[in-house]
């Protein structure tokens, strides 16, 4: 906080407690991270082998980004070009790669079995992507 009143644009915070990670915007301080946190964080996404994997948080309750691979048991996704596909409310699909090849999609563009997908949508929505990408 103090930095910030003697002219610093922003302020970072390392706490050892992540306890307190969400106090910390009240005293001026724009971002905050427990080392701890970071390192479990970083584990679990080491660990994750599963077909829908969150790679970041975007903006905290907002929006996150997923890797998602496609299952060929996906027939409500499969071949149809994106226009035509209902996706969940606030989900977009930021990149297809298929093989060696990464695209930004456009309206027209299908998505593939075996296709990993690049995803922007609200945390809350991960249920339906799980369900939309890998059940079909």
């Amino acid at each position: 906080a103090r930095a910030k009143s003697m002219g610093a644009g922003s302020a970072i915070a390392v706490l050892a407690r992540g306890t307190y990670l969400h106090l910390l915007k009240h005293v001026g301080i724009d971002r905050a991270f427990s080392p701890r946190i970071a390192a479990v964080t970083e584990i679990q996404q080491l660990l994750d082998d599963g077909p829908i994997r969150k790679l970041a948080a975007l903006a905290e309750q907002i929006a996150d980004m997923y890797e998602v691979r496609v299952s060929s048991k996906a027939r409500e996704v499969i071949g149809k070009p994106l226009k035509e596909i209902h996706f969940p409310m606030r989900a977009i699909i930021a990149a297809i790669q298929r093989g060696d090849v990464v695209i930004v999609p456009g309206a027209m563009d299908t998505i593939q079995a075996g296709d990993t997908l690049i995803v922007i949508a609200p945390s809350a929505m991960l249920p339906q992507l799980r369900k939309m990408f890998t059940n079909g």
